[in-house]
């Protein structure tokens, strides 16, 4: 399978991110988690060298890197591939620009997003909110998020409000894994957090 992680910690906006990011990732196992640079509010430069840095960062511990929406700053800093918003590029043009040893990931918020992608050639997809998130749509709660994976020949990421203790009920859905933001560099402790994420996974 091209998706071996089951982590996926997508970055916030929020003071002294990249050490937050260097303490989670002190405790990532090889292969089993992805970072997802999200910072839309960055300007061109600033997210090209946060992304230098991560890179960096990332190869030491033998985590994925991926760029949100970005294929250039992917391209300059020799990310592992990206993930795309709903509205942005479709997953077969972003594989033309990238290479077909890319990971393409989608965010998507339904069933039929999901079949989409899916069409199209995406790696993988985060589906979101399972829980209710501030600004976001109504939540799917975990039988909605079932019903909205069922069948779907697709690795999906359960993103939106996501605990640990949210790992048992995703898994069993059918969820390859979860996305998650403030669970992890939010935390006081996100080496330990990304532990407890890392164990839960492996249980379920």
């Amino acid at each position: 399978m091209r998706v071996a992680f089951d982590l996926l910690i997508v970055t916030d906006v929020r003071p002294a991110l990249y050490e937050r990011v260097k303490r989670a990732l002190s405790a990532a196992e090889p292969g089993r988690v992805a970072l997802l640079v999200r910072e839309p509010g960055l300007p061109t430069r600033g997210l090209l060298e946060l992304a230098r840095a991560l890179r960096q960062l990332t190869e030491a511990r033998g985590v994925h890197l991926l760029i949100s929406d970005r294929l250039d700053i992917a391209l300059a800093v020799g990310a592992d591939g990206v993930q795309l918003p709903e509205l942005g590029f479709p997953p077969a043009a972003a594989r033309a620009v990238l290479g077909a040893e890319a990971l393409i990931g989608v965010s998507r918020h339904s069933r039929e997003g999901l079949c989409e992608a899916a069409a199209d050639g995406a790696d993988y997809a985060t589906l979101s909110p399972l829980h209710e998130v501030a600004g976001k749509s109504p939540p799917l709660g975990h039988g909605g998020f079932r019903a909205a994976i069922a069948g779907i020949g697709l690795p999906v990421f359960a993103l939106g409000g996501v605990r640990v203790d949210d790992v048992p009920d995703v898994r069993t859905s059918g969820a390859h894994g979860v996305a998650v933001m403030r669970e992890v560099l939010a935390a006081d402790d996100p080496a330990a957090r990304t532990r407890g994420l890392l164990e839960a996974l492996a249980k379920h």
